[in-house]
């Protein structure tokens, strides 16, 4: 999946994403400050399936994948740092 061309910009006080606004676009992580990014996923179905693919597409932009954890099948937090 591929972002729409005008997501929000991420919080500028936040370390959090979801899964979701990565997938549907509606966020934009070009001017976040910080190196390190948690990606969360909860609530929606299986939780590790939507965080595998959004840091799928994190990867093919600028990010690496460092650590994922699955606390339930319906929440699971990953760790990112940016290259």
């Amino acid at each position: 999946m591929h972002p729409p061309q005008s997501p929000v910009p991420a919080q500028p006080g936040s370390h959090q994403v979801f899964a979701s606004d990565v997938l549907k676009g509606t966020v934009d992580l070009r001017g976040y400050p910080r190196r390190f990014l948690l990606l969360s996923s909860r609530g929606i179905g299986r939780a590790l399936p939507q965080i595998v693919a959004a840091a799928e597409w994190l990867e093919e932009n600028g990010w690496e994948l460092i650590s994922v954890v699955e606390h339930t099948p319906q929440e699971c937090h990953a760790i990112l740092r940016r290259r």
